[in-house]
């Protein structure tokens, strides 16, 4: 079947892409063409909307020279030209996304997974709810894992009344914290399934794969710290872990503006490649990250999660609470202790829920795009 996948714009957010990547990979290993929809926001100024064309088709042409993979999103566009492939065209305009999946005539649509339904990250709500499928032909609508953000409900009443009539057109909904989960029932008046997100679709084995076909270089270090929004507190945590276990601390860091290419030529913003790597290589991690914490998690590294309440906490706490992993999440350095560091996670334990959880996923995509 031939499904048109909808997620947030691929930027460079490193679980952002390996999720759309792990979900389009699980829907080809079940038999399906998956053709991600490239759907930015809107830019009905045509001066604005040429920059910004010109823009993406520099960062993919640059992509094929070596000398500018140093950049954040030139290596994204080479991990998505080697191992995505499919994208529409990018999508600026209500009429060209008609256009676009008019063009492409897909037999079903996916929606998900990372904060798809957030109000406030996607770039157009009602698209996330497929307000632009017509209704003439049956065509499947399926929402996998797809993530509200936060625990309490964000939309405009005009919006939630728009969305609740959208998503009662869906074959089968999922999302990815349980917290949404009640949130479609009262606000959606639809019942959801609650799945994990689709970077555990895969297994450890698939990534490795990655970093094996790739020429990346050794981690400079045993303890990663991957700090999203770094704060004096954070740095406490990973100072005393650091301590505790003398180790090297190494650290992939998120800046904004000039710090981007300052920080790509020291090499601290790695490609897609190397930050897998760098999980694999780490003895122990710290991180305030979600798709951190999971990678770790995927990988069976000892953690620490530092609460990132300011990037919505539901995520976090669902996601550990499932893998009954709960007390490694924490909000101040008060709370790490020599047990918290030392205690052993039995992986065997976690590795089976979360087998179970993937097999549940897998299902769920099969019965629903028969």
């Amino acid at each position: 079947m031939k499904i048109g996948q909808l997620t947030l714009p691929f930027n460079w957010n490193y679980g952002g892409i390996l999720q759309g990547y792990a979900l389009k990979t699980t829907l080809k290993d079940l038999g399906h063409d998956s053709i991600i929809i490239s759907r930015r926001r809107n830019r009905d100024n045509s001066l604005i909307r040429l920059l910004v064309w010109i823009k993406w088709e520099t960062i993919k042409l640059a992509s094929f020279l070596p000398i500018f993979r140093i950049l954040p999103l030139v290596s994204v566009e080479c991990f998505k030209r080697k191992y995505i492939k499919h994208f529409t065209p990018n999508i600026y305009t209500d009429k060209s996304l008609k256009e676009v999946v008019n063009k492409y005539n897909f037999k079903g649509y996916v929606v998900g997974s990372d904060q798809i339904w957030n109000y406030t990250a996607a770039p157009h709500i009602n698209d996330a709810f497929l307000d632009f499928v017509s209704d003439k032909n049956h065509i499947k609508r399926v929402s996998y894992a797809a993530s509200f953000g936060k625990d309490s409900w964000q939309y405009p009443d005009k919006e939630t009344k728009r969305c609740k009539d959208l998503v009662k057109k869906f074959d089968a909904v999922s999302v990815r914290e349980k917290s949404g989960v009640t949130l479609c029932n009262q606000f959606l008046e639809v019942n959801a399934q609650h799945q994990l997100d689709p970077t555990m679709l895969l297994k450890k084995d698939d990534y490795i794969n990655i970093i094996k076909a790739s020429n990346v270089s050794k981690s400079n270090g045993k303890l990663l710290l991957y700090i999203l929004d770094n704060t004096a507190s954070k740095q406490e945590i990973a100072n005393k872990v650091a301590s505790e276990l003398s180790i090297e601390p190494y650290g992939i860091r998120q800046f904004r503006k000039i710090q981007i290419l300052q920080n790509a030529i020291k090499g601290i913003y790695p490609s897609i490649e190397q930050w897998l790597k760098s999980f694999y290589d780490a003895e122990f991690v710290v991180t305030d990250s979600f798709h951190g914490t999971i990678f770790a998690i995927i990988f069976n590294k000892p953690f620490i999660t530092v609460a990132n309440k300011e990037r919505g906490m539901a995520r976090f706490e669902s996601l550990l609470k499932d893998l009954g992993l709960a007390d490694r999440l924490i909000n101040q350095p008060g709370e790490i202790n020599k047990g918290l560091i030392y205690a052993r996670i039995n992986w065997n334990t976690v590795n089976k829920e979360i087998d179970m959880f993937r097999q549940k996923g897998i299902e769920f995509l099969k019965n629903n795009f028969k």
